[in-house]
């Protein structure tokens, strides 16, 4: 929706915005008297919008300098690409079964981020762990990339 705009004007607002809906999950997770149970947040839905809009853009260095978990950059590098790619509807359905999809999102992060194949690999093969583990349990650590394994 937000990259349905087509104005390249509105790159930096969003970027921007994705950086500070990030900060302000930090603070909320960093105080669990206030931190959400649900599953995926409204701000990390929120931000996967911000991603896909920004991909819609061409805007594939928004990630940069924002410190994200290890998991939830690999969620909006996927984001990004789908945004550029045009994929529309359940993302998460799509992702986790259609393997035309997951192997147009792989040759997009290589052209748009320099992903090596091992590097696409574990952002496909976590995804779906990934969108899920950073809802319900934002409040640990990432899962450790198994890169080095493969």
């Amino acid at each position: 929706m937000l990259g349905d705009w087509g104005k390249l004007s509105s790159t930096s607002v969003l970027r921007l915005a994705l950086k500070a809906i990030w900060q302000w999950e930090q603070q909320r997770v960093a105080n669990p008297l206030i931190h959400d149970e649900l599953i995926v947040s409204p701000w990390q839905a929120y931000q996967h919008e911000l991603a896909y809009a920004l991909g819609q853009l061409g805007v594939y260095g928004a990630l940069t300098d924002i410190a994200f978990s290890d998991s939830r950059r690999r969620i909006l590098m996927i984001y990004i690409a789908l945004g550029h790619l045009g994929e529309k509807g359940d993302i998460f359905t799509k992702m986790t079964l259609d393997k035309t999809l997951q192997g147009e999102v792989a040759k997009a992060l290589e052209r748009l981020f320099g992903l090596s194949e091992a590097e696409q690999q574990v952002c496909l093969k976590y995804f779906g762990n990934d969108y899920f583990y950073e809802g319900a349990l934002d409040r640990h650590p990432s899962p450790p990339d198994q890169m080095e394994e493969e």
